[in-house]
Parts: C-alpha cells; structure tokens; sequence
C-alpha cells in the first residue's frame, strides 16, 4: 500500500512539473521581458473591457514589454450626448 501512496504521489508531482514547464514555454513564446518596467515606463495595451454593472466598466491593459496588467474601472457619472453630424440631419444646422 505504501509503494502505491509513494508511486502516487510522484506521479502527482510529475504532472505538477509537466504543467509548471508548460505555462514557462507558454511565457516564452510571449517575448515578455524577464524584467518588469519601470512604473512610468510601461507600453499599455488594451487587452478587455468588462461591463461590471449600469454605470461601470472595468478596462484590462497589458504592458507590451514586460506582461503585466493593470486593471481600471470608471464609473458613469453622467452622460452627455453630441451630434457631430447634425449639419447633415433634416431640421438640422442650416448655412
């Protein structure tokens, strides 16, 4: 019974490890910088909006050096709406 804990318990720890190198290739093939930038330093990508509610979303940036995210929410305090083209809209700006 022991020789089956011990065989288990190896297996386990090889699966952990097969996983472990493969998340590290996976990091590799991102490019990321071993290092992490500077905080003023970071290229910041969008990587996702969230809609967390009504009146609030929430924005994911990745840094295109290093890898590191950062997330942002902005909540909706008020809305204000421009037509930009009304010039062209019927009843609209006249010259």
């Amino acid at each position: 019974m022991k020789e089956k804990q011990i065989e288990q318990n190896i297996r386990e720890q090889m699966l952990a490890l097969e996983s472990q190198m493969k998340r590290l290739q996976k990091w590799r093939d991102t490019g990321y910088s071993a290092m992490v930038c500077a905080d003023d330093m970071h290229n910041w990508v969008e990587k996702d909006r969230l809609l967390m509610n009504s009146d609030a979303i929430g924005i994911i940036h990745t840094c295109r050096v290093c890898g590191i995210e950062k997330f942002s929410k902005h909540v909706l305090e008020s809305e204000q709406f421009s037509d930009v083209w009304l010039e062209f809209r019927e009843g609209g700006e006249e010259e």
